[in-house]
C-alpha cells in the first residue's frame, strides 16, 4: 500500500505528470471507442475512421510513454 501512496503523491505533486497521464488515458480510450463502437462514427468512411482512431491511439501511447519517462526521472530527483 505504501508504493501506491508514493505513486499518487508523485502524481499529484507535479501537474505535468497528471496532465500527461490523463491525456494519454483519454486519447487511448477515445481510440478504443472509435474502434469498437461503430455507431458513434456513423457517416464516416471506414478507412477514415480507422486512420483517425489509429492516430489517437499512437498519440495516447506517446503521452503515456512521456508520462512514464518523466515519472521515473522524478524518482532520481
Amino acid at each position: 500500500m505504501d508504493r501506491l501512496n508514493q505513486f499518487f503523491r508523485k502524481l499529484y505533486s507535479s501537474p505535468s505528470l497528471l496532465w500527461k497521464a490523463g491525456a494519454g488515458i483519454l486519447f487511448v480510450v477515445l481510440a478504443l471507442i472509435l474502434f469498437f463502437a461503430p455507431s458513434l462514427a456513423y457517416g464516416i468512411q471506414e478507412k477514415t475512421k480507422v486512420l483517425f482512431a489509429s492516430l489517437l491511439l499512437l498519440y495516447g501511447i506517446f503521452r503515456l510513454s512521456t508520462f512514464y519517462v518523466e515519472y521515473n526521472r522524478k524518482d532520481e530527483d
